[in-house]
């Protein structure tokens, strides 16, 4: 143990001395090479200079813990004063420069002096830098700022010429001056742009109100030209191994790790300099032009309100008699604009993708607008009141076969416009900056092109209503109540096939797939219903007037049916469900019709549970029974004794609640028949509503039988298709 205390206390002190040694070996070292320092500083040995003044700045870093020892304070003081007079000197050296031509001893004396402001550290060669791009662009600013001879904006094109010539320059005398990894030319070229900006600033400011559109444009693309030779040039050096001065730099990264102090290996390799931050040049002039495009965007919007203009009034609104089958049905004209929409966009962004291209989007859209509104005024006016079945003066329109192929045409080209809108604002929000492109919105656009769309499909759809309603008015005049047999379709039916058939075919023909079907639901959406309203209208229909209205029901389907078969895709699965939901209701409706009077309530309910007294009241009309033979007394609606049915008829037992009996509704003058018909139907309606209300039925049945002429109004009641709904009937009021 005694033996292990004591080699363990020799290798401590053994490190002790070693360690004592080093540092005394690294402070003669470092008292050395600050007076050799000084002797080459003093002799203007830079390349010396530069590489004792590392060995110096390393060395200095081992007594940075030192403090409190005096002699190495003094020695520090005499470094910092060393590195200040070299600063102070070869600061002088380069502010002596000129833009003339140096011989070769200046120009390695110079080289040698960037040895020593390496090792000054990067705020010192910065400050070179700087003081050498100032000297160079001393004459350029004489020359182009304001008010000078060149100090214009059609003289920009001589800014970049005199730029590159000096780069010339450079690369022939300072390229040999100045380390690579200075980047002292991309330097210079920053700090040109940095000027040039100023000086076109100034310039447009100036001019702003009297520039010429073309010039600005010229001087513009100019520039941004300008802008993406130099970004080539510098952009990208520090990344590709394929760029020229790729080479280069690795050979400056490999002379500086090869770079050490004046020590040996104890002195540490100086920090190598930090690579130059990559300048994109690209918007560093051209952006100033940004605040001062207003004349460009006037132009262009003068430029679209002429081709529009020329457009809309070049527009024939027909297709090409040489159009070819596959081709899209559009007009000639929307294709037209978007082409020049698109070489206007174009134009633009190869210059600016900033506020002027959003701008230039906003333009785009008014003439959009515009081009809407012209599709619109073109689409034929419906006469008459509001559109529905229940106005008195419904909406009517007379559509010629070239008033329906303009129509036609006009929904394809809102079609058109509406994806090509889209699409060229989706291209925009993919070219424009991304700051930008947030504020890209062309949604009331489209919801425009998409009202045209629906307002087309709806005056299609009110011109074969027009036309149908003349056929359906002659179906009221049939004398359903004296048919007698049942024939063929009827003629209205063979009119309203005619109708479908002339026009049908050719709307399929011109409307895409998507828009002839919209077309066909809608008119069918139309069409049913006015058929039930017709068949309301109508006076009286007796057993095989129903059966004919059945098979006239029948022969409607069929033909609605058909309709899609014009197109290749054929009937969709869609449309034919609808048409039998739609058709179903009216055969409900027919097969009610088809009962004697005497079941048509139990036939009416049954079928049609939530039917509304409106509705029946209607169907008992057109069974002949007429509210003038089957009006209830009110006296007769709180009667407390069972009532007196007509000679062989039984005694009709009370029903509801307590106290009330089914009111007498037979009257003097009324046929057997008759009189059965409406006890039933009094009946059937008795117990309906004595079950939903027990407060007063007989003031109910009085006034729902009593309906006024032929009933109020033509809806579409009948569930939804008959001639109103519950709420417009008279049940339940109390009188």
């Amino acid at each position: 143990q005694e033996i292990g205390r004591d080699i363990k206390s020799l290798d401590c002190a053994k490190r002790h001395l070693v360690s004592t040694i080093t540092t005394l070996k690294r402070f003669h070292n470092l008292a050395s090479a600050v007076e050799e320092l000084d002797g080459m500083a003093a002799k203007r040995q830079y390349r010396e200079a530069g590489s004792r003044l590392e060995g110096v700045n390393g060395l200095s870093q081992h007594f940075e813990n030192f403090k409190r020892v005096p002699r190495l304070n003094d020695l520090r003081d005499s470094v910092d004063r060393m590195k200040a007079f070299l600063h102070k000197q070869i600061v002088g050296e380069f502010n002596n420069l000129g833009v003339e031509a140096l011989d070769a001893q200046a120009l390695v004396l110079l080289k040698d002096a960037c040895e020593v402001v390496n090792a000054l550290g990067p705020q010192v060669r910065q400050e070179v830098i700087s003081k050498f791009c100032e000297q160079q662009l001393a004459p350029y600013n004489a020359q182009f700022a304001r008010p000078a001879e060149n100090g214009t904006l059609d003289k920009t094109e001589l800014r970049y010429k005199w730029l590159k010539k000096q780069l010339k320059v450079y690369d022939e005398q300072w390229a040999k001056v100045f380390p690579p990894s200075w980047a002292t030319s991309r330097a210079l070229c920053n700090e040109f742009c940095s000027t040039t900006r100023r000086h076109l600033i100034d310039i447009l400011d100036d001019c702003k109100d009297r520039v010429d559109v073309q010039v600005l444009i010229q001087k513009l693309q100019a520039t941004i030209s300008f802008e993406n030779e130099l970004s080539s040039k510098f952009g990208l050096h520090q990344r590709s191994k394929s760029d020229p001065n790729h080479e280069e730099m690795e050979e400056v990264s490999h002379q500086q790790n090869q770079s050490k102090g004046p020590a040996g290996k104890d002195a540490p390799t100086a920090p190598a300099a930090a690579p130059p931050e990559i300048i994109s040049f690209r918007g560093a002039i051209s952006s100033c032009f940004e605040p001062y495009m207003g004349p460009y965007l006037e132009l262009v919007d003068r430029n679209l309100s002429k081709r529009v203009g020329e457009l809309l009034r070049d527009e024939k609104w027909t297709l090409p008699d040489d159009s070819a089958a596959g081709t899209n049905k559009v007009l000639i004209s929307s294709s037209q604009l978007f082409l020049c929409i698109r070489s206007s966009l174009k134009e633009c962004s190869a210059f600016t993708r900033h506020q002027t291209l959003l701008s230039m989007h906003k333009v785009f859209k008014k003439y959009l607008r515009i081009y809407c509104d012209a599709l619109a005024q073109k689409i034929p006016k419906a006469t008459g009141g509001n559109a529905g079945l229940l106005s008195d003066r419904e909406e009517q329109v007379k559509l010629t076969e070239r008033d329906e192929h303009t129509t036609c045409l006009i929904i394809n080209t809102a079609n058109y416009c509406l994806d090509t809108t889209g699409q060229l604002a989706d291209s925009i929000k993919r070219t424009i900056d991304k700051a930008f492109a947030d504020a890209i919105d062309v949604s009331s656009e489209l919801e425009e092109y998409s009202g045209v769309i629906t307002r087309g499909v709806r005056i299609l759809v009110l011109g074969f209503e027009t036309r149908v309603q003349q056929c359906l008015d002659a179906m009221t005049k049939m004398p359903w109540g004296a048919m007698d047999a049942v024939g063929d379709q009827s003629p209205y039916i063979n009119a309203i096939a005619n109708v479908i058939q002339n026009s049908v075919p050719h709307l399929g023909e011109l409307l895409s797939s998507t828009h002839f079907r919209f077309f066909c639901d809608k008119l069918v959406a139309s069409l049913i219903p006015r058929f039930v309203v017709s068949i309301y209208r109508c006076k009286r229909i007796s057993e095989y007037g129903a059966q004919q209205l059945q098979v006239d029901t029948h022969s409607l389907k069929t033909i609605l049916l058909k309709i899609p078969a014009c197109t290749p895709q054929g009937i969709p699965s869609g449309y034919q469900k609808f048409v039998e939901k739609e058709m179903g209701k009216v055969d409900t409706l027919v097969k009610v019709l088809l009962n004697p009077p005497e079941n048509v309530a139990d036939a009416y309910w049954k079928m049609v549970p939530d039917g509304s007294p409106a509705d029946f009241q209607k169907i008992l009309e057109l069974k002949g029974l007429r509210s003038s033979g089957i009006r209830l007394p009110l006296g007769n609606a709180m009667k407390t004794t069972p009532s007196t049915p007509t000679s062989g008829s039984a005694p009709e037992r009370s029903l509801g609640p307590a106290n009330l009996s089914m009111p007498n509704v037979m009257r003097p003058g009324m046929t057997a028949d008759t009189g059965k018909a409406i006890h039933n139907v009094a009946k059937n309606l008795w117990l309906r509503v004595t079950e939903k209300d027990e407060k007063g039925p007989a003031g109910m049945i009085g006034t729902a039988l009593a309906g006024q002429g032929t009933g109020g109004g033509s809806g579409v009641g009948f569930g939804s298709l008959g001639p109103g709904g519950r709420d417009s009937g008279e049940f339940g009021r109390r009188e």
